[in-house]
């Protein structure tokens, strides 16, 4: 049974979806363990794939040391541009992307889920695979979906303001025109006049992904809001609103990206617009004035994310890469002292992390830090630095 390392910053969305796929592969050969933040205690256990997940904060850089000094291949898994977000508030810190560079260009593998993550992927690694990600359906065993005959839900299922406040306008039209039929549900804060109208619902956000998907089964929403903000960052995205919709059986309606352009056929398994408001209007209208229609797009949506995404499907797939791996070289004893100049390359980088935002935050002094500690960072490269493993 191959043993996969599983290595993240955090228990993001992503990383949880990725342990319920790893925790599923055991019928294929597959176990797995994981090491999650700052802790390097799993470093000298026995594993046979590291594969690091969304990770770019300065401490990986000893899980790299560590990989090259004894020449251990690894896969890196990436489901966002974080160049492209890098002009915005966490990914503003270049210590987070010199870090993240380093550990992709690094990997003996990269894996996206999106053609469009994978062109620019290829700038740092040739070695890259698109994989589609999953919805697991058996996390909607015994759910219940509630009935609602004299309301249509539209919902939008992020925590995200940014793309759908643009919107927010448009929404208070469409209640004004279908006053007491038609309810929208969020999970964020919405502004004063949607706050107090009738037909508008908030709800906490759910941290726990598979509660979360549970909990927006239940809600049975007949309309969903995919919307996205035409940015290189948004471009790149995995497609997870087509997949939720899909798998609740309800008709998206999906800004006209790559994200869901790729996947979705318009007016058969989703509604593909311009972000206009005047799109968006008349794209909620028609579908609130349709029901037949959104019973359709929902069913066809369903089978389409069943046939495409569901984990018999995906699975193999993942399996395959994970295969492909070469077999690392048993040693009776790996080489686990880090240098002294790697601990401080560490260190500063952290600090340059820390200080970095702070100054950014006082709107002054960054690029007093961005030209004078980037050399600290870079003081341990040459212990990092080396060929690819698949080399």
């Amino acid at each position: 049974m191959k043993k996969v390392l599983l290595l993240s910053d955090n228990e993001s969305v992503t990383v949880q979806m990725t342990f319920r796929m790893l925790h599923l592969m055991k019928k294929y050969g597959f176990s797995y363990s994981f090491s999650i933040g700052s802790d390097l205690s799993k470093i000298n256990s026995d594993f046979d794939i590291p594969l690091l997940v969304r990770s770019v904060r300065p401490y990986n850089l000893y899980w790299l040391y560590f990989f090259k000094s004894n020449k251990i291949p690894y896969i890196y898994y990436i489901d966002d541009s974080y160049w492209k977000l890098s002009s915005q508030g966490y990914f503003k810190n270049n210590a987070l992307l010199e870090t993240l560079n380093e550990l992709i260009g690094n990997a003996w593998m990269v894996i996206v889920n999106s053609r469009i993550l994978m062109e620019e992927v290829l700038s740092y690694n040739k070695n890259v695979v698109v994989l589609p990600a999953f919805y697991d359906f058996s996390i909607l065993k015994d759910v219940i979906r509630e009935k609602h005959e004299n309301e249509i839900r539209i919902g939008y299922p992020s925590v995200r303001s940014l793309d759908i406040e643009p919107l927010f306008p448009t929404i208070k039209e469409v209640l004004d025109r279908f006053p007491g039929k038609v309810f929208f549900e969020f999970f964020l804060e919405v502004p004063d006049y949607l706050k107090n109208c009738n037909g508008v619902r908030t709800f906490k956000p759910i941290v726990n992904y598979e509660d979360f998907a549970r909990f927006q089964f239940s809600r049975g929403w007949d309309i969903g809001l995919a919307t996205l903000r035409d940015l290189g960052s948004n471009q790149a995205k995995t497609n997870n609103k087509y997949r939720e919709f899909g798998a609740c059986g309800t008709a998206g309606i999906y800004s006209k990206l790559p994200t869901y352009s790729d996947f979705v056929v318009h007016n058969k398994t989703g509604i593909l617009i311009d972000n206009t408001k005047k799109s968006w209007f008349d794209s909620m209208v028609k579908l609130i004035e349709s029901p037949s229609m959104v019973r359709q797009i929902g069913e066809n949506a369903y089978q389409d994310v069943k046939e495409k995404f569901s984990l018999d499907v995906v699975l193999p797939q993942w399996c395959e890469v994970l295969n492909s791996v070469p077999d690392r070289r048993k040693l009776h004893s790996l080489k686990v002292d880090f240098p002294l100049r790697l601990k401080v390359a560490v260190f500063f980088a952290f600090i340059r992390y820390g200080l970095s935002g702070l100054c950014d935050k006082l709107k002054k002094g960054e690029k007093i830090f961005n030209k004078i500690l980037p050399w600290m960072v870079r003081a341990g490269k040459k212990y990092i630095i080396g060929k690819n493993p698949s080399e």
